[in-house]
């Protein structure tokens, strides 16, 4: 009996879920606490802060609860930060798969921001029921602009993560100027601090960093009475995180081979 041919698209659909499978198993289940501290990390990180925050009696921040105030811009940095460093690790951590022709350095990094994505949505649902148990209700005023923000801020970081891997593949050092530039990046993107409250031109240089765009967008899709900043433009993080996407998938595909090789 004849077999039938597989279209390309379903061979890379096929590939995919693989990798999603073969990733959700090697970091879930490669040691016995290997899913606690995935899903722990972020988790102890919230609560820590909420339980600072609440000691020193800051209980409002801009005119929202404190503790939804920094749970959301925490993961919401989160959605950028962690998808890039695994984005940034996964060809080289996939590097054997390529013998197969079958596996382009693109699909192992596709597979481990999907995961990423999934385990983020895992984590925000965990700190909602932890909040709600301590009397924090979860109920944002504009729930597409909060799940807006967080999916331009995951684009933001798979785009972002993906031009880090087409330049170190020409230019290996460059490893280290990533890791300076990310060093500051938890503060100015204003996850411990409302950037609102900055004098005016301070506030423009800050928002010119999409991922302080996101962050702010997040927390002011949770209440109409929260004093946002007026010089905020959604449209910035949407079209810069489009952009570096885009660019990312350019450089991925123009520098394959050196990639696969590195």
């Amino acid at each position: 009996m004849a077999q039938a041919v597989r279209t390309s698209w379903a061979v890379t659909l096929s590939v995919w879920r693989a990798l999603v499978l073969r990733e959700a198993v090697a970091r879930l289940f490669s040691s016995r606490v290997s899913f606690i501290w995935l899903v722990g990390e972020p988790v102890a990180h919230v609560m820590y802060l909420i339980f600072i925050y609440t000691r020193v009696k800051v209980h409002k921040i801009a005119g929202l609860d404190a503790a939804l105030w920094l749970m959301v811009g925490i993961i919401a940095y989160y959605q950028f930060r962690k998808v890039s460093n695994q984005v940034i690790s996964a060809t080289k951590d996939n590097r054997a798969l390529f013998a197969y022709r079958q596996v382009k350095p693109i699909d192992t990094i596709f597979a481990r921001a999907y995961l990423e994505l999934v385990l983020s949505a895992l984590v925000l649902f965990i700190l909602i029921l932890l909040n709600a148990l301590q009397g924090h209700s979860f109920a944002p005023d504009y729930p597409l602009t909060l799940l807006g923000a967080l999916f331009a801020l995951w684009l933001l970081g798979l785009g972002f993560g993906m031009c880090m891997v087409a330049f170190f593949a020409i230019a290996p050092d460059a490893r280290h100027f990533y890791t300076m530039m990310m060093r500051p990046m938890y503060l100015i993107s204003g996850v411990l601090f409302p950037i609102g409250t900055l004098p005016h031109d301070a506030r423009v240089l800050f928002l010119l960093n999409p991922v302080a765009c996101g962050l702010e967008m997040a927390r002011e899709s949770l209440s109409s009475s929260y004093a946002g900043i007026p010089e905020l433009d959604p449209w910035y993080l949407y079209e810069f995180a489009f952009t570096v996407f885009l660019i990312g998938i350019a450089l991925n595909r123009l520098l394959e081979r050196r990639i696969a090789e590195r």
